[in-house]
């Protein structure tokens, strides 16, 4: 009787636990935020993922905004939260667009406007990326846009595909032959950039503006003049 007491007495509830048995753990602080911080990345990465799907669903309309979403995730390294090492990685894992597409995507929204890229459409607005790139005095594609540049005599909004590629492709050939640009072509080319802007804020868009030793000419698209001119 007396050693069922005894037992009832170690296992009635509320009693210390038996010597030798775990006592829990508590969480210190550092250790619930690290927890914590990882649930939302979890979380954010999550809601990235799901945009990334529904916008590439209708790639042409909303490149842009999946291109953001790519960019997110790898300015915060968010694929290292289902322990991927890259971006790359994470795409393939979920089924997704390749990495030529995304790098592509990423660019863009890295380097040009929104309303530039979405008025050119994703492949024309890389493909005057690889322009700018190739050729010296074409810093970007909202220079090229906003100041009237043009691309083998045409302006650059409302050049092709090819005429942008082909122009591409001359500029690197020569890029080995051509001198960097002398302090003179640069403030030339500043110059250029300051006559056109003048001309696109009355109204004169689509400008090519030459700079010269001794002049500046101008020549403009004869349709632009004569929209100009009936506004008058």
């Amino acid at each position: 009787m007396a050693k069922a007491k005894a037992m009832a007495k170690q296992t009635t509830p509320g009693r210390t636990a038996p010597r030798g048995a775990k006592k829990a753990v508590k969480e210190s602080p550092i250790e619930r935020g690290e927890r914590e911080a990882a649930v939302e990345a979890e979380a954010e990465l999550r809601s990235l993922l799901a945009a990334i799907r529904e916008h590439e669903r209708e790639i042409a309309a909303r490149f842009y905004d999946l291109g953001l979403a790519l960019k997110r995730i790898v300015d915060r390294k968010l694929y290292g939260v289902r322990n991927h090492a890259s971006l790359e990685a994470l795409l393939k894992a979920e089924g997704l667009l390749s990495e030529r597409q995304a790098t592509k995507l990423i660019q863009v929204v890295t380097r040009v406007k929104r309303e530039h890229a979405l008025s050119l459409g994703l492949e024309k607005t890389y493909a005057l990326l690889g322009y700018t790139a190739a050729t010296p005095e074409a810093d970007s594609v909202a220079g090229l846009l906003e100041d009237g540049g043009a691309i083998a005599g045409v302006a650059a909004a409302k050049a092709s595909l090819r005429q942008i590629g082909a122009a591409t492709r001359d500029a690197k050939a020569s890029s080995g032959k051509a001198r960097p640009a002398t302090p003179q072509q640069k403030l030339d080319a500043k110059l250029a950039r300051a006559v056109a802007a003048a001309l696109r804020e009355v109204g004169l868009r689509g400008a090519a503006v030459k700079v010269g030793s001794r002049d500046v000419r101008v020549v403009l698209p004869k349709d632009a003049a004569e929209r100009w001119m009936a506004k008058r």
